[in-house]
């Protein structure tokens, strides 16, 4: 229970430092309407990708990963 509990806030502190580090490379010079949408569609991939990473932890199917990789490749290209 321990470990699980490690390895969520573990995760949850990586995914803020990707968030942090998306939301300060977004150019400068793009409207701050575009910029707020960009940020709130990152905002909820990584989500999405921490709850694939939770169902995994829970069921230990690599299956469960899929949506991970596929969300992951998606934020790099956004």
């Amino acid at each position: 229970m321990i470990l699980a509990v490690i390895l969520l806030s573990g995760a949850g502190y990586l995914s803020y430092r990707n968030l942090s580090s998306i939301v300060s490379s977004i150019r400068v010079d793009e409207k701050p309407e575009l910029r707020l949408l960009r940020i709130r569609e990152i905002s909820m991939d990584l989500e999405k990708a921490q709850n694939s990473i939770r169902i995994f932890t829970l069921t230990g199917d690599t299956a469960d990963l899929l949506p991970y990789y596929k969300i992951i490749s998606a934020i790099d290209n956004k």
